[in-house]
């Protein structure tokens, strides 16, 4: 079973932001809504050098936690939002 989390998805090269849905387990779903619950927002974007990067982001602080893959396929994706959701729950709940 799979469930989905919302992410903030900016693009290159102007930053254009939209909606992003990332698919992961229904276990790390919660971590993320948890996040979401304490002000958190998940943001992602590919880099100009083709690197996948997704963040933990604090509105104040900036980003937090940080998970960079290679590439930008979607299985490359949803591994480092799984990675970066892993260390939150860790780190931060």
């Amino acid at each position: 079973m799979t469930s989905v989390v919302k992410t903030t998805r900016y693009f290159l090269p102007h930053g254009h932001k939209e909606r992003y849905l990332i698919t992961t387990t229904p276990h790390l779903a919660e971590v993320a809504r948890k996040l979401f619950s304490m002000g958190y927002t998940i943001e992602c974007e590919t880099l100009s050098t083709g690197e996948f990067s997704i963040t933990v982001t604090d509105p104040q602080e900036g980003d937090i936690l940080m998970e960079i893959a290679e590439g930008s396929t979607v299985e490359e994706e949803c591994e480092a939002l799984e990675q970066l959701l892993r260390d939150a729950e860790e780190l931060l709940l």
